[in-house]
């Protein structure tokens, strides 16, 4: 009996605890960004000649920038015009997902968003308290998922995940893709999440060499491994191949989606070797903070403030995060997955944009690489007792200033 106990206990992924865990520090940690929302709502002096400029509802002022282009695809589907920017770059779960909602309570378009995008983040925070438990149970009765949660609620460009935006289902998706892993689900199971990850964001096409890795492992020889994969790997590219044929269909271009990226250009073009030299060299990075480089951060900075600027954050955000991941290999801390995961979710977009976009967006596109917080909750589990404390007052008080901005209608790019 207590044997069957126990294996029902490992059949069910998330426990009671995780949910009361989980929903906790979902709940606190969303309060700062409420707040600050709130305030900069208010009270924060808005920037001149922009669509936010104008004070608006609460409500609004979670759905700025990018919200905007999820709501038109959810109202009116999608357009492409090769000549522009258009709504065929943003991918489709989360917009598909919040049309779903809407359509079935009759609720506003920004409310459908923004009930995706927590309903999402609050089981992220749960699943995430469920994984760190099975991945480390060497220490899943101390304060380390509970670190690595404060981490996952409070690096500041984590007020993205509780926006109109696509980051919240993204990781909900990729936190499922790992623990079917971890739990070792069937393997056709853990390619369909995997395939849910690549139609939710592009970058979702990092979970393609961490499954063929874990593949690699649980295949009984190297043969079944090869049979196999040839269904398997587009199975785990469902969502993007699905996107594509659906581009196809609707626009004759398949990969609409990532030829409208050079109308969100902020660097002038370069051939390729120029391009490949400048993102070996990280000039993209170091050039930020040259005054006489066309990247320097006062170029793109609208608001002028340094100290709250993602623009001048952006390359500390990056290295930050590519070094916890240097650390969690070193340390071991992260398995083979988990590096090539993490590895493929901070280059990928370097790689593709880092050059045109001079790092903007940056912090948030670091925001979602997954296993940087079970590095930095290991840090803070290892760290003298009062490291906890300043991570979560810095970290706060970050976390509700660029909350309080972007309800202001600063551009946090």
């Amino acid at each position: 009996m207590k044997r069957l106990i126990v294996a029902s206990k490992k059949l069910i992924l998330v426990q009671q605890h995780d949910i009361l865990v989980g929903f906790t520090v979902y709940y606190v940690t969303g309060a700062i960004v409420f707040l600050g929302m709130l305030f900069g709502n208010d009270f924060v002096k808005r920037p001149q000649n922009t669509p936010q400029a104008q004070h608006g509802t609460i409500l609004a002022s979670f759905c700025h920038y990018d919200a905007l282009h999820y709501a038109s695809i959810c109202v009116s589907g999608y357009t492409y015009n090769p000549s522009q920017g258009s709504e065929v770059a943003f991918f489709p779960a989360y917009p598909l997902l919040a049309r779903g909602i809407m359509k079935a309570t009759n609720c506003r378009v920004e409310w459908a968003l923004l009930i995706t995008s927590h309903l999402a983040l609050v089981g992220s925070f749960i699943s995430l308290h469920s994984y760190t438990r099975r991945r480390f149970p060497e220490v899943c009765d101390s304060t380390l998922p509970w670190n690595v949660l404060l981490a996952f609620g409070l690096v500041p460009t984590t007020f993205f995940f509780r926006m109109a935006y696509s980051e919240s289902i993204f990781l909900f998706a990729s936190i499922w893709t790992l623990l079917a892993m971890e739990s070792r689900k069937s393997i056709i199971w853990v390619a369909i999440l995997c395939g849910l990850t690549t139609a939710t964001r592009p970058v979702g096409i990092a979970f393609l060499p961490a499954f063929l890795w874990h593949w690699w492992q649980r295949a009984d020889n190297r043969r079944a491994f090869f049979a196999h994969a040839l269904y398997l790997v587009p199975l785990a590219c469902w969502g993007l191949l699905a996107y594509m044929t659906y581009q196809y269909l609707a626009f004759g271009d398949p990969l609409a989606f990532a030829k409208v990226q050079q109308h969100w250009r902020s660097h002038a073009d370069a051939p390729l070797d120029v391009k490949a030299w400048s993102l070996l060299i990280l000039e993209p990075l170091w050039a930020m903070f040259l005054p006489s480089s066309e990247r320097y951060w006062s170029y793109h900075e609208r608001h002028y403030a340094p100290f709250f600027s993602l623009v001048v954050a952006n390359p500390i955000y990056f290295a930050l995060t590519a070094s916890l991941i240097v650390v969690g290999a070193v340390k071991r801390w992260l398995n083979g997955c988990e590096i090539l995961l993490a590895t493929g979710l901070i280059f990928i977009p370097y790689i593709t944009r880092g050059y045109d976009n001079s790092m903007l967006s940056t912090g948030r596109f670091a925001a979602a690489v997954l296993p940087a917080y079970f590095v930095l909750g290991q840090l803070l589990h290892r760290a003298p007792a009062g490291a906890a404390t300043v991570f979560a007052a810095v970290g706060g008080f970050m976390l509700g200033s660029y909350s309080a901005l972007f309800a202001a209608g600063y551009a946090l790019f």
